[in-house]
């Protein structure tokens, strides 16, 4: 699946007759749209969330990059990782899988390097991660308040 919310993914769960469960459902997540209510429905029903857009791209909420914004670089610094790094962690951390790019071969290496278990970050910087959801969705035709939102 791709897109869908919780109240969605209960909706397709709950039809009789259903053949094949969905495995997956595709997202696009960061801390700006944290999206903690699927998260924990996906898992709590066996659906792989998977993250796309978990980098951001380009400014965010209020104009800045995720990966410029200042509690994101303060862990960067804590933790002797990159923003990004930190960003693919904060994922890995929460039981998400996360696609990211870059066309730069080391940046992808350094970005997988954040899947290693000694880049595990605290839950301090979890939960100051989490603290930044504004419901902001980097994907301009996509940004659904209900996809984003806690509740």
């Amino acid at each position: 699946m791709s897109n869908f919310n919780a109240d969605q993914l209960d909706a397709v769960l709950a039809l009789a007759g259903l053949r094949h469960r969905p495995a997956v459902n595709q997202i696009e997540l960061h801390p700006y749209c944290t999206s903690v209510d699927l998260c924990r429905r996906c898992a709590d029903r066996g659906v792989v969330l998977t993250a796309y857009s978990c980098l951001g791209h380009g400014a965010g909420a209020a104009g800045l990059a995720l990966l410029d914004h200042p509690v994101v670089a303060a862990i960067a610094a804590r933790r002797g990782l990159t923003p990004a790094q930190v960003l693919v962690r904060f994922h890995v951390d929460r039981g998400v899988a996360a696609i990211f790019k870059s066309v730069t071969p080391a940046r992808i290496a350094s970005n997988l390097d954040a899947c290693d278990a000694t880049c595990r970050l605290a839950a301090d910087d979890v939960a100051a991660l989490l603290a930044l959801d504004v419901g902001w969705r980097f994907c301009a035709a996509a940004r659904v308040p209900s996809v984003c939102s806690n509740s």
